[in-house]
Parts: C-alpha cells; structure tokens; sequence
C-alpha cells in the first residue's frame, strides 16, 4: 500500500508538472489571463442624449481602433517571430491586415470548411498538431490625451478567433480565448499619454478549437471592431435585468441588478423608457464602501 502510495503520488507530481508546462493554448484550465470579466453589453456615456442615440463615436472617450494593422503571419508556430513586441522592433517589412477582417480572405493563409470533424487532424486532444498552428502578429499604434490616465483605460477586443496574447508598450498584459466572444483588458497601468503600441499574437487554432465541431467555415483572425475607452474610477460594470408576467399577464414584474465599482457614495438612478417616454424611475444613494450590488424592482401594467 505504501508503494501504490508512493506511485500515486509521483503521478500526481507528474501530471502536475505537465500542465504546468502546457502551451496556454493547449491548457484547457487556461483561458484567460489578466482578462476582465465578462458583463453585459453597454457603454457608459458621459450624456445622456448620446445614450439616448447609442453614439460612441461621438463620446470623449471613446476610440475607435479599426483599420490596417501591421500585419505578420507565419503558417508553422515554430517559425513565430521573437522580441516583436518590443517598441522599437523594426517591422517595415510585414504586411497589412484590416481589422476587423479574416487573414484568410485577405491573402493569408486558407479558409477551411468542415461539418462533422474538425480543420486539423489530432489523435491527442486538447494539443494541436506540432507545425499546423498558423499565427497572425498584429502591429497598431494610437494616442491619447492625458485626462485619460485619470480614468480606467479599457481595451476592447469584440472578437479574435482563436487565442491570442497581448502587449501594450513593451509590457505584456494578457491572454485570451473566446473566439466569438469579447475580451477586455485594464491596461491603465500600461498606457501614457502620446503614443501607445499594441501588439497581438493571434494563434488559429487552441484547445477551444476542439469545440468548434459543427458546420461552419474555420477562418482566424481580429473578427470585430477594436476599440479602446476611458471609463470613471466609480461606474457601473455591469447589470442584469430579468422580466416576467404576473397575475394571469396583466402585469410585468420588472428586476435590475446593477453591479457597482468605487469606494465612496453614489446616486444611481434606474429609468426604464418606451419610446423615449419615462414608464418607470427609482433612486438610491449607494455607500460603495458597504455595497457594490444594488437592486430595482417594480410591478408594471402590460
């Protein structure tokens, strides 16, 4: 018994030390790291007409990303470029990639279309075949005005397929999987004022890919636009509303949970409009010392 011990435990060392030595993108414990966490979909605005209008555009801070992007690709992951995310590397000679856009119809690399198996073949899941892990490296440049580095400075991913690193200035933030799905990183502590560098290394293929059995095309690539924003040090980061009939339908039963950030007192107010007409308005002071989670309800006629 004591021997079967011994194995056993060795074993779990073993195995222990594997994942740790994983690829992140073949480490199905890993998918995300230093990413925020999801939230519902919004945009905090600074007026409410242009939340009225769903204008970012015309938000102060608000910054719209999209565009060509430098662009490097190389079809075998082990011919990937190295130190391309230092600020002063020379890529004069990469190409172009729009984002948002698919490499695959942009010149780079094939675009794969399978029902019932999957782009590659693989015996031993959740690795990917050694040299058919294609990489896309993203090269982009933008500014930004010093009253942003009083805010939380937020970059926002709508979708990147299939897992991909991040850098901004040098300094390595993050990792992401989730190819239909946003990633958001706070790169505060990254950014200055003037010029910023961001630096992607797209990979096409992860553990995730495993999951994608279904019938679509296999296209890699910065999917949707790309933006970056500045947002309040205390704001709302997310909410949830739930709705539902009451008393044979005749009325709606309305809850808004709200999830706050901060550290001091805030008035929230929760309006519910139908055609820009007010059907429902309530106020709480909130003490985000004592709370950050903060809830509405109100019965409505239907």
């Amino acid at each position: 018994m004591k021997q079967f011990a011994q194995i056993a435990c060795l074993f779990f060392i073993c195995y222990n030390t594997l994942i740790a030595q994983q690829k992140d993108w073949e480490n199905p414990e890993v998918f995300a790291i230093n990413k925020l966490a999801p939230h519902a979909d919004f945009f905090s605005f600074e007026r409410r007409s242009l939340a009225l209008q769903e204008n970012k555009e015309g938000a102060a801070y608000y910054q719209n990303l999209d565009g060509n992007w430098d662009f490097y690709w190389v079809q075998d992951e082990r011919k990937k470029l190295s130190d391309f995310y230092q600020e002063d590397y020379d890529a004069s000679n990469w190409g172009t990639m729009p984002v948002p856009g698919n490499w695959e119809v942009n010149g780079y690399g094939t675009p794969i279309y399978v029902n019932q198996s999957y782009a590659f073949q693989s015996k031993s899941p959740p690795n990917i075949p050694t040299g058919k892990n294609e990489i896309g490296t993203y090269r982009h440049s933008f500014d930004l005005e010093a009253a942003w580095l009083e805010r939380d400075v937020i970059l926002h991913f709508g979708a990147v397929n299939s897992a991909f690193y991040l850098w901004v200035n040098g300094q390595k933030v993050g990792y992401s999987q989730g190819s239909k799905t946003p990633a958001e990183f706070d790169i505060s502590t990254y950014v200055r004022a003037g010029k910023n560098n961001i630096v992607l290394e797209v990979y096409r293929y992860s553990d995730g890919s495993y999951l994608q059995c279904q019938d679509f095309w296999r296209v890699s690539g910065i999917e949707r636009s790309v933006y970056v924003y500045a947002a309040p040090k205390e704001r709302i980061v997310d909410f949830e509303v739930q709705s539902t009939l009451i008393e044979d339908y005749q009325k709606g039963q309305f809850n808004a949970r709200v999830a706050l950030k901060g550290t001091s007192k805030l008035n929230l107010t929760v309006e519910l409009l139908e055609k820009n007409k007010t059907i429902f308005e309530n106020k709480q002071v909130v003490d985000l010392l004592k709370d950050s989670i903060v809830n509405f309800e109100t019965t409505l006629p239907t």
